[in-house]
């Protein structure tokens, strides 16, 4: 071997010696680093990645999370789901009245919507809904709950009678009447469907059956019919003969019936003085 290749050879040699020396020397530093990071506190630990980028690190919230203790007075061993109890259907029916008891209607609504996602069959909530729409003068979307009201109890005459309304309220005169005769098809004795139907008739201009319908209603309503003649549904045929006869005997029953009344109190009050 010449003395030119013993140099190289030699060269060779050293660059790696420095190399070793190089890696064991960043090695240690680099674990004492990690040492003294490890022992500071939790809130000081830098959170980064490899290229010194901080990472921001986010709890999400998971559905065990919404459940929480009742206050103390349920005691330690008790625990309630808070979510549990704001879906319980009694309060939020009873929550939702008073938003219509106070006018709040779009409440209401926003309210019963919520709940009917997880009480989907709740009939007495898409009752309470398709009122609160109704009164918001949205038909269309009241039409839809009272369909679903009806689909989940078909022999409510209630649910039926709403139907026939909020279609109503459209000019859909032809459904109302088609719905209300359903109706009456299971409750015959039904004197809410009967008065409606003859509204729905006079006002979609067919005098002959509003007359009849309404004729039906008295002797089903008696003399309570006089205070539902006035209805504005009934300006079509309020100047009708039949109608007029109609409420002039609503109006000697409802006569009658006062006199009776007061002879039976005046028997009664002669009984007491004797």
């Amino acid at each position: 071997m010449t003395e030119k290749q013993n140099k190289r050879h030699m060269y060779r040699r050293l660059i790696a010696l420095v190399v070793l020396v190089l890696f064991i020397v960043g090695g240690t530093w680099a674990l004492s680093i990690l040492r003294e990071e490890a022992q500071e506190e939790p809130g000081n630990v830098r959170n980064t990645d490899f290229n010194g980028n901080v990472i921001r690190l986010e709890l999400r919230k998971s559905m065990g999370q919404l459940q929480w203790a009742e206050p103390e007075e349920l005691g330690p061993s008790r625990n309630v789901s808070r979510n549990r109890k704001e879906q319980d259907p009694a309060r939020i029916l009873l929550l939702a009245e008073r938003d219509m008891e106070n006018g709040d209607f779009a409440a209401a609504e926003d309210r019963l919507r919520t709940a009917l996602v997880f009480h989907g069959k709740n009939v007495k909530m898409y009752a309470l809904l398709g009122k609160a729409l109704y009164l918001q003068e949205k038909y269309k979307a009241a039409e839809s709950v009272f369909r679903q009201q009806v689909y989940l109890a078909p022999e409510d005459s209630v649910s039926m009678n709403n139907l026939s309304a909020a279609l109503a309220k459209q000019k859909r005169y032809h459904e109302a009447i088609g719905t209300l005769h359903q109706l009456l098809k299971n409750d015959p004795s039904s004197a809410s469907a009967v008065l409606n139907l003859a509204g729905m008739y006079a006002v979609s201009g067919d005098k002959k059956n509003a007359i009849a319908y309404f004729r039906k209603a008295y002797e089903l309503l008696g003399h309570r019919i006089l205070f539902l003649a006035q209805d504005r549904n009934f300006v079509s045929i309020q100047q009708e003969p039949e109608f007029i006869r109609i409420v002039r005997e609503a109006k000697n029953d409802f006569l009658k019936n006062r006199r009776e009344d007061a002879s039976d109190r005046k028997k009664a009050g002669k009984k007491e003085t004797k």
